[in-house]
């Protein structure tokens, strides 16, 4: 028996499977990237998005901004899951709109947003991380929502 014609189909599937999964790993909505869409950043992965910093540095979003739920780039439709940590850090917005799909809040993801006015959680969210609201001075109600499962500590506020 000749062990080369034994082997010539396990190696030919191994390297159909090998060049599809590389397939998979160049496509963009397999990769992980950093992508800013209607002037905000976001880090995605496969079909979701996350809020991200502005920049390198912090403050650069001002004023009133609206996240949507979803949005288009590159051909690849992204849902948004939740603000990463430090996101809006020292920013000067005033009023932030978040989806219902923004589940988790990042740690500091609001830290030093002296003008900040609303406190833009969904109801819909399950985590809050530590810091998220520290120093929002113009913040005056604030709730938790019922699916919060994240400890809730004063330094959160």
């Amino acid at each position: 028996m000749n062990m080369k014609h034994l082997f010539t189909p396990i190696i030919s599937r191994l390297c159909t499977i090998g060049l599809a999964a590389a397939c998979l790993m160049a496509s963009p909505s397999a990769v992980a990237a950093t992508i800013t869409y209607n002037g905000v950043n976001y880090t995605t992965s496969k079909t979701n998005a996350t809020v991200a910093k502005s920049s390198t540095k912090t403050g650069d979003y001002t004023g009133e901004m609206v996240i949507p739920e979803t949005f288009e780039y590159s051909g690849v439709t992204y849902t948004v899951v939740g603000v990463a940590a430090n996101a809006f850090k020292e920013s000067t917005v005033t009023k932030v709109t978040l989806p219902k799909t923004a589940v988790s809040i990042g740690r500091n993801a609001f830290i030093d947003c002296h003008e900040l006015t609303n406190y833009p959680v969904p109801e819909t969210a399950t985590s809050l991380g530590n810091g998220a609201f520290k120093n929002c001075v113009k913040i005056t109600e604030a709730f938790i929502p019922a699916g919060v499962t994240t400890p809730i500590i004063s330094a959160q506020f």
